[in-house]
């Protein structure tokens, strides 16, 4: 899944193109890539994208200048059976997320360091 956010599309591609990239939406030009992160969805909130591997990674990234800083990881599951394809949900500061018939809730509410 692709977020919008001042003027750039912010998200992973499918089959042909897979890593996660930062594009302008005026002319297609791609402004920065990440190939560390498994095709996955995402969504943003608080000029942060939280971008949810296929794996069960996720990756917490700032959106600076049209670019990304990650600020961490997680693992959504030890061992996952199979890919995760449940959008993450983000409610109130909690942050939800699924894989299979197991939801896991995070504060994000506190600022980084």
């Amino acid at each position: 899944s692709w977020v919008y956010a001042d003027g750039q599309l912010y998200g992973s591609g499918y089959r042909q193109y897979t890593p996660w990239a930062s594009m302008d939406v005026r002319n297609g030009e791609v402004l920065c890539e990440l190939d560390s992160l498994a095709i996955g969805c995402s969504i943003r909130a608080e000029g942060r994208l939280y971008a949810l591997s296929q794996k069960g990674v996720l990756a917490l990234l700032d959106i600076v200048d049209g670019s990304w800083v990650e600020r961490g990881r997680l693992t959504v599951a030890e061992k996952p059976g199979g890919d995760v394809w449940s959008h993450p949900v983000l409610a109130d500061g909690q942050l939800f997320l699924r894989w299979r018939d197991v939801v896991s809730c995070y504060d994000v509410r506190q600022p980084l360091p």
